[in-house]
């Protein structure tokens, strides 16, 4: 099992033992399964009118003709929000952001019919983030449900600097426009959905490309983007930044103790703190920088080969954060305490390996003294378009039951032990040596009735004829087992090329463009948002085609 895997395989069952109230694991967090802390309701952090105005000006060239007054309730003590986020990913990155963001809207929802105060769903996009190699492919299913992928960076990016600054390689972006064009099915929805890509494309950087397409397809459904390096929220993250920088280390060392507690449970921490690191980089000449603690001195270091790009006091580096707050911007350790420090946050919905993490940071909103919201886990989903509820239709087992686990090679194995001929033909050979028995045991009777030629003459005959139509009857049986086998080894293929693509599950191998909103057009997202179980165990399956019933 490779290393990713194993953290996977760790944080779903994290996740599982959350859903299931296990305290061992509940107890990392802020509040008992899909509960909203006390704490986090009674705290108000309402944004004043300028921070409102940049935040929807940021928007603005993005959003076109949807209406952004909702985030004026963000003026309103009594407002609150359930935030979600993801990098700024190509094609607006894997297929489970959409679950993640559907999840935020139906939370809030959920929290305001509970406590009858408004709320909003929120999306981070966290385009502080420089790791350009998670990012910078999109993906998708072509029309035959082999995967297909384009890189949309431009050559000469490092991967040292925010996504915010990456700009998009525009032949890159022509040739996957290109390839969606030829490669995706002929939908009436198709071209309306390649107009909306082609706008993405043609914007500056990951930042805008994501912003544009989470503005067409989810601000509609009442989710608001919003981006850390608004002005507001840098200025906002200092405080936390000098606390960080005086504190020597600590948050780093607590981080560490409750990943070795996470470790006696038997599974893996995210988390890997040395001890001496701050929790936030510098921007050092477009560099984002990892910073460590080296006596009263701190060292800005390159991401990868750690070579040194300058050094201060932590004095001087107060100073600095002070007069130029676009330079700070937090690790993913220190990201949800910004965001829950500057925002009325009462929930965040995570992925799996974020349920964990949330859980090993929970001892610095303590340390910081910022409102500790709930995490609620993302959905896990299996979308089954039409080819393959046929395919599965083939086989003699509950859908759910059979992907619940979302492993790959679980699901081959029972669908290979369904596909198998096993010992049919055994059985049929044992049938056919009964009925020879049988045959020999009548002729033996008729002999004790003493000689009689017509009779041995019909009993060969009737030997004969049996034989051959049991001969007739073996190759039609060969000729069944081998086209029904056949028929459930391509409905096995098409089963899991479209759920299992590189043998990952679809929510993480491939983006939301095709064949989802390619097959469907954007208001299948609606659909899709009405009927997610949000408190699901394990994964969900949904047919597609059927959403709308």
């Amino acid at each position: 099992m490779s290393g990713d895997q194993g953290q996977i395989t760790s944080a779903m069952k994290w996740q599982e033992a959350w859903k299931s109230g296990n305290r061992a694991v509940v107890d990392f967090h802020a509040s008992p399964p899909w509960e909203f802390p006390e704490s986090v309701r009674n705290t108000s952090r309402p944004l004043d009118t300028a921070a409102i105005e940049e935040w929807k000006n940021l928007l603005k060239p993005h959003a076109g003709d949807h209406d952004l007054s909702p985030l004026d309730q963000m003026k309103d003590p009594a407002t609150r929000v359930v935030v979600t986020g993801q990098q700024a990913g190509a094609l607006m990155g894997p297929l489970y952001v959409v679950y993640k963001a559907l999840a935020a809207r139906h939370w809030a929802m959920e929290y305001t019919k509970r406590h009858g105060t408004p709320c909003l769903a929120l999306f981070w996009v966290a385009s502080d983030d420089h790791d350009l190699e998670e990012i910078a492919t999109g993906t998708w299913l072509d029309k035959n449900d082999n995967l297909l992928n384009a890189r949309i960076s431009r050559d000469d990016s490092t991967g040292k600097r925010s996504v915010f600054h990456e700009g998009l390689n525009a032949t890159a972006c022509g040739e996957l426009l290109r390839e969606l064009r030829e490669t995706t099915p002929e939908t009436e929805f198709r071209e309306a959905i390649l107009a909306d890509i082609e706008a993405s494309l043609a914007q500056d950087n990951f930042e805008a490309h994501f912003l544009e397409l989470l503005c067409r397809w989810l601000l509609p459904l009442g989710i608001y983007p919003i981006v850390p390096r608004l002005g507001f929220l840098r200025r906002g993250s200092v405080s936390l930044f000098k606390e960080d920088l005086e504190g020597a280390g600590r948050s780093s060392g607590l981080v560490r103790e409750a990943g070795e507690r996470i470790a006696r449970l038997g599974l893996t921490p995210p988390l890997h703190r040395e001890g001496n690191e701050l929790n936030f980089f510098l921007e050092v000449e477009g560099i984002r920088c990892r910073l460590v603690l080296n006596g009263d001195m701190v060292i800005a270091q390159e991401p990868g080969s750690r070579e040194g790009r300058g050094s201060w006091s932590t004095a001087e580096l107060a100073s600095l954060a002070e007069a130029q707050p676009h330079r700070i911007s937090p690790n993913a350790m220190m990201r949800p305490l910004v965001q829950d420090l500057l925002l009325p946050t009462v929930a965040y919905i995570a992925g799996p390996t974020e349920l964990v993490y949330h859980g090993q940071i929970g001892e610095l909103y303590d340390h910081f003294k910022v409102p500790r919201p709930a995490v609620f886990p993302r959905p896990n989903v299996f979308l089954l378009e039409p080819r393959q509820a046929r395919a599965l239709g083939k086989f003699a087992i509950d859908p759910v039951e059979l992907l619940a686990t979302g492993s790959h090679d679980t699901v081959l194995d029972a669908l290979r032990s369904l596909s198998t001929s096993g010992n049919e033909e055994q059985i049929l050979q044992e049938h056919r040596q009964r009925i020879d028995r049988e045959l020999e045991q009548l002729a033996e009777y008729l002999a004790t009735l003493g000689n009689d030629t017509a009779i041995e003459r019909a009993m060969e005959k009737l030997r004969q004829g049996t034989h051959t139509g049991l001969d007739k009857l073996e190759e039609r049986h060969r000729v069944f087992i081998a086209n029904r086998d056949s028929n459930l080894v391509a409905a096995r293929e098409k089963i899991t090329a479209g759920l299992f693509p590189s043998k990952i599950p679809q929510e993480r191998a491939i983006s939301m463009i095709s064949p989802l909103l390619i097959n469907h057009g954007p208001g299948i997202l609606r659909l899709l948002g009405d009927k997610l179980d949000y408190t699901a165990a394990g994964f969900q399956v949904l047919e597609v085609a059927r959403l709308g019933e």
